[in-house]
């Protein structure tokens, strides 16, 4: 069997909160739990089912997928959530996810076909013709 060539880049990054730092509107730390590397979409699943992250339930037209947060220490309160961050490997940084990708890797992590289908974040083009005003126009305008 083949090894199919990675085409990702994808990183895993975490942050965790407690009562504390909720209160002073910040986290408590951040960081990689995967530093970036490359990654084949078989990856994509993998790391997805190890840190409990799942699809994306709207189009929201972010390239991350994340675990939602989840209790660390009723202790302390500390909560963490896990991030999967994706992007064509070899791609500009904050080069975005095309739409047919980020619906296939939502569609690998359980959910739905959001962008390709529904374009939202794409400028619509006018149909109507805009009619030049003409100097005289806008001078009468400003005398009246």
């Amino acid at each position: 069997m083949r090894n199919p060539t990675p085409k990702f880049e994808v990183s895993i990054t975490y942050s965790t909160t407690t009562p504390e730092s909720v209160e002073v509107g910040d986290f408590e730390d951040t960081g990689f739990e995967v530093e970036p590397e490359p990654a084949t979409l078989e990856d994509i699943r993998n790391y997805a089912e190890q840190y409990g992250i799942g699809p994306r339930e709207s189009p929201d037209y972010t390239d991350w997928w994340d675990s939602g947060w989840s209790v660390q220490s009723y202790r302390t309160g500390e909560e963490i959530q896990y991030a999967l961050h994706v992007t064509r490997l070899g791609a500009k940084r904050g080069a975005r996810l095309d739409d047919r990708t980020f619906d296939r890797i939502n569609k690998i992590l359980g959910g739905k076909a959001y962008r390709a289908k529904n374009p939202q974040h794409k400028k619509k083009k006018s149909t109507k013709r805009k009619s030049p005003i003409s100097v005289r126009k806008l001078v009468n305008d400003a005398l009246k």
